[in-house]
């Protein structure tokens, strides 16, 4: 790999943590294999709402977010540009129609489109282009580990046994140094056809059966390392999974072909 990172805790304002049988929100249950998505409740965020207005900031993909509508935390994938508009793409969940998203240091925009059959969103942005760049770590002192979108996934160039790393904002993310790393073990047959009204969601395995997302990770990006500084683009992180009631082992996206295809745009590039 060519990313590189030490622990850190993250930067920007998360809401009250509660215990996690509160946090998991959607748990969905097929066979014996647990899937809960990434969101984070906190419904007396109230006294912990960001603030009310921001002014246009630089964005690079794969920062965190809270939004004003269920106070929910969550991560962004990367940007696409419809017309004369930018979006950050993100998943459903965490970011639901009308919802108001704050970054770090302001008002990102609002959630303007949304999935009906896929969980993933699209937050028109209050600003100018973002710079085709996603944040992927967090280098030693703090400041973001960044990498240029060289290419994006094409349908049917997503393979089981590839190497696969997606990066998000949950705490225990940013304390393994922003990113996790595995391999694909599950590319539906919807992926590789053009079966748009079907969607498509792949899996991910973490290296050593370790736990591969957390709470707050729902958004970010999954991409691939192609060249120092650079990366191909996979999707959107929406889920994790526990097979036969073990540790949530397994990771779910959106790849990003099936996003564009249901949604539009263009994947903006450095």
């Amino acid at each position: 790999m060519f990313v590189t990172g030490v622990p850190r805790r993250p930067r920007w304002s998360r809401p009250p943590t509660r215990p996690r049988a509160l946090l998991c929100g959607l748990l969905v249950v097929v066979a014996s294999v647990a899937v809960s998505v990434l969101g984070i409740p906190a419904p007396q965020a109230a006294a912990h709402a960001p603030p009310a207005q921001g002014s246009g900031v630089s964005v690079t993909s794969g920062g965190g977010f809270l939004n004003s509508t269920s106070y929910e935390a969550g991560s962004y994938a990367f940007a696409v540009q419809q017309g004369d508009d930018f979006y950050l793409v993100t998943a459903r969940h965490v970011a639901p129609t009308g919802a108001a998203v704050y970054g770090s240091t302001g008002l990102l925009g609002q959630t303007s489109s949304v999935s009906t059959s896929r969980d993933t969103a699209y937050v028109r942005l209050n600003q100018d282009k973002p710079d085709g760049h996603l944040r992927i770590g967090t280098a030693a002192d703090g400041s973001s580990v960044n990498a240029a979108v060289d290419s994006v996934a094409t349908r049917g160039s997503i393979a089981v046994g590839q190497r696969v790393c997606h990066s998000g904002y949950a705490e225990s993310t940013q304390q393994a140094g922003g990113y996790v790393c595995g391999e694909v073990v599950d590319v539906p047959a919807s992926c590789s056809s053009y079966l748009v009204a079907a969607g498509c969601q792949i899996t991910m395995r973490g290296d050593d059966g370790q736990q591969v997302g957390w709470l707050g990770d729902s958004g970010g990006p999954v991409w691939q390392s192609v060249a120092p500084g650079r990366v191909r683009l996979l999707g959107v992180f929406t889920a994790v999974s526990s097979p036969a009631g073990g540790s949530a082992s397994l990771g779910h996206f959106v790849p990003a072909f099936d996003v564009l295809d249901d949604l539009g745009g263009v994947p903006i590039r450095a």
